[in-house]
């Protein structure tokens, strides 16, 4: 919590973004991240992909696009305002990841036991 509020205040503070900026930021971020991971899902369900390179690949396309959004963003257009969205999806995606990545422990555990 205290690195997310300190690297939210920094981005805020750097572009010059109000707070009341956020909340439309977030909601951006959330649909965003689950249009990514249900993409990401389908196209491997398609390319019938095991379960490890799923998740890899789910975990892999959300990451590579907060850099990429940081780098249009910022060193492309060289707008701090393009900052916000992309720190928060920053941030968001990675708690995103960890809860893809526990889900497939969950059912990879789960699978284990039924073979049992």
């Amino acid at each position: 919590i205290l690195v997310v509020l300190i690297t939210g205040s920094g981005v805020l503070a750097a572009s010059g973004t109000e707070i009341s900026d956020l909340p439309y930021a977030i909601m951006a971020v959330l649909l965003l991240l689950a249009g990514v991971v249900t993409a990401a899902y389908a196209v491997c369900a398609l390319a019938r992909l095991d379960e490890m390179r799923t998740m890899t690949v789910v975990i892999e396309t959300g990451v590579q696009n907060a850099a990429t959004a940081f780098l249009i963003g910022g060193a492309i257009l060289k707008e701090p305002g393009f900052i916000l969205t992309p720190a928060v999806y920053a941030i968001l995606m990675f708690a995103a990841a960890g809860l893809v990545i526990k889900m497939a422990r969950r059912r990879e555990r789960a699978a284990g036991e039924a073979s049992l």
